[in-house]
């Protein structure tokens, strides 16, 4: 009787230990399951956040009159234009046409409008005998409509027509120019339109390159839609190229500019500007930077295609 009970009680523990067990496995599953849910629902969240706001990450467009109170103070102040484009007004800058033959078509970064750049139109008018038309992209200054990455394509697009077709610039006399973001927008406009020659400054080869560079290995590349992709795009691209860079640039990295660069087909050329940063190339650069756009341009100007 002795030994039934004690067998008995050997018994009821080992199934009391397997319920155990099976308690402690079914916990664990509940809370990886847990675990599973809450990770799906913080990258879903996550994914519709950088969706929905992904436009305000990139563009930081300031609205007229923003800057625009110095452009009163000029002697010459520039001419206006007012681009139609689906609806909504693209306004563009034109600082005079002069007897100059090549007509500079100029894109500016993500930040701020054409007022804040009046201080470097003016070294560009004063030290290259070229005009000059530059635009501000949708939402930016007194264009209307809101940014985006197809709106800012769609308006590079849009001046590019107007000045060639409308003011009569034929596409041989055209020099696309692109800073810091605007590089993406003048490398996809030079995919789709002729130009005499391309000058890239202080940009990037990718979106998703600087998306590495500004949050590491955070995957937030995969949730956004844009792309800004100039490695693939400027592979097809056979006319001139200028590179400009400075080896100080905190914004976009200088290996970001070179490795657009190294992909680029020829000709093209790279001038590297030492201790400038991302916004004061053509101040630091001085001499060197004007010298080298200003012969950039009389190599190209000898050139039939």
């Amino acid at each position: 009787m002795g030994k039934r009970l004690s067998w008995m009680a050997v018994k009821s523990f080992a199934e009391s230990g397997e319920g155990i067990i099976r308690q402690i496995k079914k916990g664990i599953m509940a809370n990886f399951i847990r675990l599973l849910i809450f990770v799906f629902v913080f990258l879903g969240t996550c994914w519709v956040l950088i969706r929905f706001f992904e436009n305000k990450l990139v563009f930081f467009p300031q609205q007229y009159p923003s800057g625009f109170e110095a452009v009163s103070l000029l002697n010459s102040p520039p001419e206006d234009y007012f681009i139609p484009v689906d609806g909504n007004t693209i306004h563009a800058w034109n600082f005079g046409f002069k007897t100059a033959r090549k007509t500079i078509l100029f894109f500016h970064g993500n930040a701020g409008n054409l007022a804040g750049r009046l201080h470097f139109f003016q070294h560009l008018d004063r030290y290259l005998d070229v005009n000059i038309f530059a635009i501000d992209y949708s939402g930016y200054g007194k264009s209307t409509g809101s940014p985006s990455e197809k709106n800012v394509y769609r308006d590079a697009k849009a001046a590019y027509d107007y000045l060639n077709k409308s003011l009569g610039v034929s596409s041989e006399n055209i020099i696309i120019w692109g800073r810091s973001l605007g590089g993406a927008i003048a490398v996809n406009l030079a995919t789709e339109r002729n130009a005499k020659a391309l000058i890239l400054e202080a940009t990037f080869s990718s979106g998703k390159d600087m998306i590495k560079q500004m949050f590491g290995i955070i995957p937030v590349g995969l949730a956004t839609s844009i792309k800004f992709n100039s490695t693939d795009k400027i592979i097809n691209i056979d006319s001139p190229k200028l590179f400009i860079h400075g080896d100080a640039d905190s914004v976009v990295p200088f290996d970001l500019g070179r490795k657009l660069f190294t992909i680029s087909p020829e000709p093209k050329q790279f001038i590297t500007l030492p201790g400038a940063n991302h916004n004061d190339t053509y101040i630091v650069g001085g001499d060197k930077y004007w010298q080298a756009i200003r012969a950039f341009i009389a190599h190209i100007s000898t050139q039939t295609k």
